[in-house]
């Protein structure tokens, strides 16, 4: 039998691969997986909604308030009337809340000019406004009432002795924005040495306060730093000749103010509440400079 060579045996081994190569071999087809157990049923949709509320009083106090709906965002709101002394509406001292911050209320008593004679409903006119502090309500004798009567409107408040800057300057800018002030022409008056001080440094904080009046101010480091940052603002300082504490406060501001600065003289030693009752001029004094340095 004739032995086949080396390259016929290759040639036929390559041949038989080749056509290997060439026979289609199609594919089985892909397992898929059954379920054997029972179907679960779908699970009920829960609605989960908050628990609703009975709605609430809303004719409470302080949260439906007229006054407020004008007010620009981040205002204060304008005093708020509670009470209304015997007399003409709006002419009459009204008793107001003024909400300053923690939600307290502080009051006071609101002094206006008479409305005009179209009556109620007419626009009414922004005068010149005035806020005393440092005595109590009743401690200003006929002072608010004058000034109310030369066209001033006048507020009187007490501040929380711990938080008296702060409630000095939601009270500046509550009272600004009541409907007979105009927010341009704001004096503050302050009395005794913890009044004085309040409203000289109030007003060295805020730029509403335009003049600042002091009743028997005192000496202190604080009273004068404040000035510096006050000036260069009017000031006008009220004091008894024998009042030696309030006579030195008042050479000391005189000495760091840049700005104009007056000194009214009363014989006697009398301080506050008592030397406003004593000075029947003093109204008169007080008016006649705020007339000229926020009007004229």
């Amino acid at each position: 039998m004739p032995r086949l060579s080396r390259k016929t045996t290759f040639i036929a081994l390559v041949a038989a691969l080749t056509v290997s190569a060439c026979d289609p071999q199609l594919p089985g087809p892909t397992p898929t997986r059954t379920l054997t157990g029972p179907l679960s049923e779908p699970s009920p949709t829960v609605r989960i909604d908050p628990p609703t509320r009975a709605a609430e009083d809303l004719s409470l106090p302080g949260q439906t308030i007229p006054e407020a709906a004008g007010v620009p965002p981040d205002s204060a709101i304008p005093p708020v009337e509670i009470a209304t002394t015997p007399g003409a509406p709006m002419t009459g001292s009204m008793r107001v809340q003024l909400t300053v911050a923690q939600g307290v209320q502080l009051e006071g008593n609101l002094y206006q000019p008479a409305l005009p004679p179209e009556g109620p409903t007419a626009e009414l006119t922004r005068v010149p406004g005035v806020l005393l502090i440092g005595l109590p309500l009743d401690g200003w004798g006929a002072l608010p009432v004058y000034l109310r009567d030369a066209g001033f409107t006048v507020i009187v408040m007490q501040m929380r002795p711990e938080n008296a800057l702060a409630d000095f300057d939601v009270v500046l800018r509550a009272f600004s924005e009541a409907q007979t002030v105009d927010p341009g022409l704001v004096a503050v008056i302050g009395a005794l040495p913890s009044g004085a001080e309040l409203a000289l440094s109030g007003c060295a904080a805020n730029d509403l306060c335009d003049a600042v009046v002091l009743i028997s101010p005192a000496n202190t480091p604080a009273l004068r730093n404040a000035m510096i940052s006050y000036a260069p603002r009017p000031a006008l300082a009220l004091a008894a000749i024998d009042d030696t504490s309030a006579i030195d406060a008042a050479r000391a501001l005189d000495a760091v103010t840049t700005g104009e600065f007056a000194l009214q003289t009363y014989p006697g030693g009398a301080q506050g509440s008592a030397l406003i009752a004593a000075e029947s001029s003093l109204p008169e004094t007080i008016r006649a400079w705020l007339r000229v340095v926020l009007v004229q």
